[in-house]
Order: structure tokens, then sequence, then C-alpha cells
């Protein structure tokens, strides 16, 4: 009896242990596996609004990671009129990103800093914006400062520039309170904000704005001339020594700001600036600048500002079609080969032998709708403004941003219609005709009910397939024979490139 109750004792511990390595194996298992998804966390938005345009036509916008949209990219979204809510497992890093919401009355605008794993909630109420939620103080910095408090450019550089720094020393000093006053906010946050304050204050300087609606030139040598004369400075060389103030290659080299605001627009100014490079997208200063990047910068800058320069001048230059540039994609694609801007050269690469030619047969041959119901050829259409430079905007009724730059860009198309002998052609992806006519309609005062056009099939539409069509609003430049001269132009907003390339029709 003793021995029989002695073996069951023994064969209950032994299926204890064997239990006890398998809930261990167990456990091992969900150990791993919480640490591999650790590698992947959850970022959550949620947003309750009282415009009911807001969200209709909301956007996220990377401001540190040049051209990313985190709306279309990283985001799963459900939205409904009032609110929203949307998640990702693929915000990586810390990072500024600028909420940017089109509303019935007004724009809302808010940078923020968002970290992976924070859950926050936006709010639109009576016409402004704000943000609330797992690190409410790295939301609210930008709320209390006014955005557009920089000075416009008066034709005295000088007095621009120091007007300029003393916005920067102000912003500089109510951060630094912000910090004394809220000391919970992240080390990260105090970094990236002090670097994107400082990059905002260089922008200025590069960028002068012009008006206020924020239109901006860039910063050119002859700046620096007429502020010799003016103020009797020896020569112009000295006062821009001066004029950057710490920005250097060095300082651009360091991986820090590499994500900082605006970082290749400033990098790429400062190349120009500092080695006074005025043959605007030549195929020699084309080599130039690919040489200063080669040999005065390594690995992230490198790598962008290179990118940045091939992109620049395949969009622009008049000469991108040049054996200068095909061999620098070549070389770039040796030197960075997993490069996460290949897809964009790439991509802006493969419409180059289209330029300086009549478009495609097909593309010619395309018909669209009239405002009357009618059809006509895409040739009819150039043919019908007659020997003037044609720009074709692709818009839609149920673009925010389209609408905003038909707004905003109507004065600088009255100069450019005036100055370049331009006429403009409306051509909307519309699916639904009756909300073509009617938003045509309500934005008559603008123009477009001149040449206003809708795809006949936008789902087979030749135009859309051949110029890549995958986002509006798009802007396309035609020359007075028919021929393209720029697929993909700047928003008629952005004055000055967009007046850059128009420049460009009379040296093609």
């Amino acid at each position: 009896m003793k021995s029989s109750i002695l073996h069951i004792i023994n064969l209950f511990i032994i299926l204890f242990i064997v239990s006890c390595k398998k809930e261990s194996t167990k456990t091992a298992k969900l150990i791993l596996q919480k640490k591999d998804s650790v590698q992947q966390i959850e970022t959550i938005i949620t947003g309750k609004s009282d415009d009911p345009k807001a969200f209709k036509y909301l956007n996220f916008f990377y401001l540190d990671v040049p051209k990313k949209n985190l709306k279309s990219e990283n985001f799963k979204v459900l939205n409904h009129p009032d609110s929203i809510f949307l998640k990702t497992e693929n915000l990586l890093e810390s990072q500024y990103i600028e909420i940017l919401a089109f509303g019935t009355k007004k724009v809302y605008e808010l940078p923020i800093f968002i970290s992976p794993g924070d859950s926050i909630n936006i709010i639109i109420k009576n016409g402004n914006i704000s943000v609330d939620g797992t690190n409410k103080n790295h939301y609210k910095f930008y709320k209390k400062m006014y955005l557009n408090e920089y000075p416009i450019f008066r034709n005295d550089l000088l007095q621009y520039k120091n007007k300029c720094w003393k916005v920067f020393q102000k912003r500089d000093s109510l951060f630094e309170d912000f910090i004394l006053k809220n000391p919970e906010v992240s080390k990260d946050f105090i970094e990236k904000t002090r670097t994107r304050i400082l990059f905002e204050y260089y922008s200025r300087i590069l960028h002068l704005t012009i008006d206020k609606s924020g239109r901006a030139k860039e910063l050119d040598a002859s700046h620096f001339e007429q502020v010799s004369k003016r103020y009797g400075i020896e020569t112009s060389l000295k006062f821009s020594e001066s004029y950057f103030g710490n920005l250097s290659f060095q300082f651009l080299n360091d991986p820090k700001v590499l994500k900082a605001k605006n970082y290749l627009g400033i990098l790429r100014s400062y190349v120009h600036l500092s080695q006074n490079l005025t043959d605007s997208y030549s195929p020699s200063q084309f080599l130039i600048e690919k040489k200063i990047y080669l040999n005065e910068f390594s690995n992230k800058a490198q790598e962008g500002g290179l990118a940045n320069t091939i992109l620049k001048y395949i969009e622009v230059s008049p000469f991108r079609n040049s054996s200068n540039i095909k061999e620098a994609i070549k070389e770039f694609k040796v030197l960075f080969p997993n490069s996460n801007y290949l897809i964009k050269i790439d991509e802006a690469a493969k419409n180059i032998d289209l330029l300086n030619k009549l478009p495609p047969k097909e593309v010619l041959d395309e018909k669209l709708i009239t405002l009357r119901g009618d059809t006509i050829t895409f040739s009819d259409i150039l043919a019908k403004t007659g020997k003037k430079n044609r720009v074709i905007d692709f818009w839609a009724s149920w673009c925010g941003p389209c609408i905003y730059d038909i707004k905003n860009g109507g004065k600088n198309k009255a100069l450019f219609a005036k100055d370049h002998f331009l006429d403009w052609v409306y051509i909307s992806i519309d699916t639904d005709s009756k909300k073509w006519k009617q938003k045509a309609l309500e934005l008559k005062e603008f123009g477009t009910l001149n040449n206003q056009y809708l795809l006949l099939n936008p789902i087979k539409s030749q135009l859309k397939r051949k110029f890549e069509l995958n986002s509006i609003p798009r802007y396309i430049i035609f020359d007075k024979n028919g021929y393209l001269v720029n697929d993909k132009a700047p928003k008629p907003t952005e004055y000055n490139s967009f007046t850059g390339a128009l420049n460009d029709i009379n040296n093609n």
C-alpha cells in the first residue's frame, strides 16, 4: 500500500515537472512574441470637429521627412464628417508633423511633435484647432506661438535679416521658458524643437518672404551686392559670410539636423550662395553641385543633397535630358543602392524622354467633355489656345488642396498670363459631372469657367496614365507649339518656383 502511494506521488511530481516545462516553454514563447511586438508600436489619432469639411480634407504631413504624407502612406483611416480614427504601426521615430485641414471657411494648421505609441485627440471647435493626448505638452508649444510673425522683405536685406533674427530670439526664449514650465517633456522633443526653430530662421533668411500670402523668392548674390552698396560694406563676400552666422557645410553635415524642417531646401540654397553658383540649372553648374555633395558631405547629407539636386534638375531644368543628369542617376544608384530616394528618381526620370516633344498620339486623341456637354480631343484643346503657352491644371471638385490653389493662386495667374503670354486650362478628374460643373461655377471668379474640361473616362485616361497622374493638384506646362515643357511644374501659389518654370519655356 505504502509502495502504491509512493508510486502515485512520484508520478504526480513527474507530471508536475513536465507541465511546468511546457508552461515555461509557453511563457518563453509569449515573452519572445512580446519582445518582437515592441518593434511595432501602435500610434493612434482620433478627433472631433464642428466644421463638417475639416476632416473631409484633412492631411498629415511630415515636416522632417521630405514629401511624405503620413495619412496616405502609413495610416489606416476611418473618417466621418465630424470625427476621425486613425492608427498606424509604421511611425518609427519621434518627429514633427503638420496637421492641415481645409474647413468650410478657413484652413486649420498646427505643427505637433508626435512619438511612436502616442494616442492623440484633435479638436476643431469654434474656428480653432487644438490637440490633447498622451504627451500633451509635446503638442501645445506651437499652439502658443503665432506661426506667421516673420517679416516681409522690403528690399532691405540687412533690415530683413535683423528682424528675422529678433523673431528667432523671441521663439527661442519662449521655448526655454516652456521647458522650465514643463520639465516632463522629453530630451528628444527639446533637441528636435530647438533644431526646428533654428531651421525656421535659416529658411526665412534664405527664402525671402515677399507678401502676406507667404510667397517667397530665393536669396541670390544680387541681394548681397545691393546691401554692400547701400551700407558701404567693403565687399559683398564679407557681408554674405556674416549673413549666414553659424551655418556651414560642417553644421549641415551633422546627423542631428538632417531631418529638420526644410533641411534639403536650406542645404541647396546655402550651397548655391556660399559657392556663388548663379548659372541656374545649366549642365556645367549641375556638375559643380554634384562635386560639392560628393566631396564636402557624407552619408545621409550626401545622399539627400545629391538626390535633391538630381530631382530638382529633372523637375525644372531645360537641360534635364542632358547626359550629365543621366550619368549622375547611374552613379547615385551605385553609391546608394538601397536609398529611399531611388523610387522618386526613377519615377521622375521616366518622363524625361517625353520632354520638348508633342504628346504621344494616344494622348492627343483622348476625348474630354466641355461644360456644355460636348466632346473635344486634347489636341483640339491645345489648338484652341492658339499660339499661347499653356498650363494644364488637373483638379477635382472634392480636392481641398486643388481648390486652395485655385483661390490663392488667382492674383499670381493674372501676372503669369500677362508676363508669359499664358493660358490656363482646367481638366477635372471628377467621376460626377454635376459636382464638377457646380464647383466650377462656384469658383468662377477665379477663372474656372474658361477652358474647363472633364476627363471622359478617368479610369482609362491616357492623360492620367502617360503623365502618371497619381495625385492632384498637378500642373503640366506646354509651350506655344504644343511641346511638353514641364510635366511636374510647381504650384502657382509658389510664385518664385513657378516663375522659374515659366522662364524655362523661353530657354527651350
